[in-house]
Parts: structure tokens; sequence; C-alpha cells
């Protein structure tokens, strides 16, 4: 996880619903539900971190020390850039893809860039991933010692169809 990456504005839209989850859980009662919403939400954070994209609808400050090559952005798929600035000022910029070129040519700049990803419609296979991740981690809540190659291999055929940038 890249620590120069911080979350400014999480927006807090899981494209998951909660009744959805409970549906795939088969849990009918009402008195778990703030557990599956933080199951759900920790699956969803672990699934962006793993596959390197944004699930929902997050705001992000990414700070890189660099020159005017071009930044690869740490998350996609991106909303909108909504600033990029250069040792604290407002500067121009080139988009390309996930790739931000800075028009200046100074070495070793501070450079933080505000941007915005949304993601609402990431295909079923995440979707499955994110429930089968919540599944495990539900039915396993009473575990103090979890495998996480389990979890590993929910997410690893993702992996190998290049969902992860």
């Amino acid at each position: 996880m890249n620590n120069n990456l911080v979350v400014v504005n999480d927006y807090n839209i899981l494209p998951i619903s909660l009744q959805t989850v409970k549906s795939f859980l088969r849990v009918t009662s009402t008195e778990d539900d703030n557990l599956i919403l933080l199951l759900l939400k920790s699956a969803i954070n672990y699934a962006e971190n793993k596959l390197g994209i944004v699930i929902g609808k997050k705001e992000y400050q990414y700070s890189i020390y660099g020159d005017n090559s071009n930044i690869l952005l740490p998350r996609f798929p991106i909303l909108q850039i909504n600033s990029v600035k250069v040792d604290e000022i407002e500067t121009e910029y080139q988009m390309i893809g996930n790739y931000l070129r800075i028009n200046k040519n100074n070495c070793n700049i501070l450079i933080k860039i505000n941007f915005t990803c949304e993601n609402m419609n990431f295909g079923d296979s995440i979707s499955v991933a994110i429930l089968r991740h919540v599944f495990f981690l539900y039915e396993n809540r009473s575990v103090s010692d979890i495998n996480s190659k389990e979890i590993e291999s929910i997410y690893q055929s993702l992996i190998l169809n290049n969902y992860n940038i």
C-alpha cells in the first residue's frame, strides 16, 4: 500500500447493498447488520488494495516527489482531477489514461494531486469475490487465527485476469 496516498473523502457509497450481502449469507435477522456492514467495508477495502481499483466513490490526495515524467495514479477509474500542485502552487498538467504529466521541468519537486475516483460497475466477478470474502469472514468470526491464504485464493483468479494495474 502506498503511504503517499490518503483518502480525503470516502463518500461511503456501498455498491453492494446490505440486503444483497444478507441474502448471500442467508441471514434474515437484523441483529448482525452492523457486523455485516463492517465486514463488507473491510472486504471492499481489501479488494481495492489487492486489485488497485476503487469500488464505490472516493477522493484521494497523492503526494510524490518527481519531475515532469509520467506519474501513474495509484487508483482508477478516475472520475476527475480536482487539483495538481507543485510545491503548493497550482500547475498545469496533461492526463493520458491513468498517467498524469506535469508541465514543469524541475527535478525532485513535491507534487500533490487531488483526484476523485468512482466505480459503481466493476463487474460480477469482483462482486462475487467480495461476497465470498464477507462470507468467509462472517463464518469465521469466532476464529482467532484466520488463514489468509483462503482469502488470497478468492482474489487470485481476478489478479490473473488482469484486474490489477
